[in-house]
């Protein structure tokens, strides 16, 4: 009888076998070699991400407007705004990504909108503003994408797994597979905000999964403010940067401090934008 490896490796070579199933079988290898890396990173997977998303999930879109009378409409202006805007990331489930990109068409875009003050930022910076909805269209391809990387993933962990000897009989494993297992080191890092460093049992000796949450997003922020800001101002958007990082375990309080940061940025909503979505995971 087949083991849960090769199983895993035949379903991840199967284009009829959905991601999330795919996944699941992944859990149970997981739990069964008691790897709780592996388990963290498919739990995220599975029902989506809190905080932070690996470098896979962070996609770049086309920023648009709505204009009543024509239709979505490109957004213009500064290179670099559009540039910064551009950028897009999801945390939804994987089970989620494989239906919006089932019921969308080849060629076709899905919506990502564009925070309310980022929005109210563009309007004022726009000659032609007032327009109530903006979004980051994102092409289906690049949805899809996401899944193609995770299913790839998972082919690399189960192939070193099975390197190693790790294949297991039926749905289980012996004592020394799990041992083995345990014992093997890992080096799958995570690098700064978002990003995800690093294959699955690719130069990975133990297939485990570092997927740990790291708050660089508020270095990566002060990065950012650096370079459009200089003086007295970068000074005050640098304490205040320092004053969520003081309370980023404290919803509350940082919500309080969230919202003093965003009423001194507002000059530089568009520069922010990018960050918003991990700064939120802190409100809690």
């Amino acid at each position: 009888m087949a083991g849960l490896v090769e199983a895993i490796q035949n379903d991840a070579l199967n284009p009829n076998v959905s991601v999330s199933t795919l996944l699941r079988k992944v859990k149970l290898a997981a739990a069964k070699l008691q790897l709780p890396a592996v388990e963290e990173w498919v739990e995220s997977e599975l029902n989506g991400y809190i905080g932070q998303v690996p470098e896979y999930r962070r996609l770049k879109g086309e920023p648009r407007a709505f204009n009543p009378y024509r239709g979505w409409i490109p957004i213009g202006g500064d290179p670099k705004t559009v540039r910064m805007i551009s950028k897009a990331s999801t945390n939804q489930s994987i089970a989620a990504i494989e239906d919006l990109v089932a019921s969308t068409e080849d060629g076709g875009y899905l919506h990502q909108a564009l925070p309310p003050e980022v929005v109210n930022a563009l309007n004022r910076s726009m000659e032609f503003g007032g327009f109530g909805q903006m979004s980051v269209m994102i092409g289906r391809a690049e949805m899809a994408g996401i899944l193609d990387i995770v299913r790839n993933k998972v082919l690399d962990w189960a192939i070193e797994l099975e390197k190693q000897g790790i294949t297991g009989e039926g749905l289980s494993f012996d004592a020394r597979e799990k041992e083995q297992a345990r014992a093997l080191s890992t080096t799958v890092n995570i690098g700064t905000i978002g990003n995800f460093a690093g294959n699955l049992g690719h130069g990975n000796k133990s297939g485990s999964i570092n997927a740990e949450q790291h708050y660089g997003v508020f270095d990566e922020l002060r990065k950012a403010i650096g370079e459009v800001t200089a003086g007295e101002e970068k000074q005050r958007l640098e304490h205040a940067i320092s004053g969520m990082e003081a309370v980023k375990d404290e919803p509350k309080g940082f919500a309080q401090a969230y919202a003093k940061f965003i009423g001194l940025v507002a000059d530089h909503i568009t520069v922010i934008n990018p960050f918003l979505p991990a700064l939120g995971s802190f409100l809690g």
